[in-house]
């Protein structure tokens, strides 16, 4: 009796102790898809806000040079906010961006809106000082350089797809080898106690 209690204690040891493995092996490896997936959305998502900052910023600088009758502490207060954001933005994205390629193009997206950022500034630098001519020449300047933070925005996020394409494929490969050896442990598991049922039955 003791012995059958034994074999019955490993027996129940063995099945819960597969299943467990399994079940940690499966929760793990979907732990691991999300965040990839989440990892690259999370990406894209701050690409585009950045993207859409630079346009707010330029919306600024215009409403800076057009109405020189708004409050000047509140329309530099407020294109500081926007440089803040967008700093804030590259710095995620500096440590997140894995892609080599778009790395690459990343950092063409960052040129163009420092070029934009500069030209913005020397404008509002030339209204202060009365050289409305000269702010009006900056700020022409960074509307069109604004058209290359747009364009290369785009190709970074089309980069950043291109990407995640490429990796779904790992991604999937993955996952179906984790199901194949949850669903083997499964197997075991049921065939292993399948035979000791049939052993101690007879």
């Amino acid at each position: 009796m003791a012995m059958l209690k034994g074999k019955l204690l490993r027996t129940f040891f063995f099945i819960i102790s597969s299943l467990s493995f399994a079940s940690v092996g499966l929760f793990i490896m979907h732990f691991f898809i999300v965040e990839k997936y989440k990892a690259i959305s999370d990406n894209i998502i701050a690409e585009y806000t950045l993207t859409n900052t630079v346009s707010d910023l330029i919306a600024s600088y215009n409403s800076r040079f057009r109405n020189t009758d708004i409050s000047e502490e509140g329309e530099d207060q407020k294109i500081q906010a926007t440089k803040d954001s967008m700093k804030q933005t590259m710095e995620f994205l500096d440590s997140h961006i894995v892609n080599k390629e778009s790395q690459a193009s990343y950092i063409g997206l960052k040129n163009t809106i420092a070029d934009v950022v500069t030209e913005g500034d020397n404008g509002l630098r030339a209204l202060s000082e009365g050289g409305v001519k000269d702010a009006s020449v900056h700020y022409e300047a960074a509307n069109k350089k604004y058209l290359f933070v747009k364009e290369n925005g785009n190709k970074l996020i089309f980069y950043e797809l291109s990407y995640a394409e490429s990796i779904q494929g790992k991604i999937d490969s993955i996952y179906q080898v984790s199901t194949i050896i949850g669903v083997f442990l499964l197997l075991v598991a049921i065939g292993g106690s399948t035979i000791y049922a049939f052993r101690f039955a007879n």
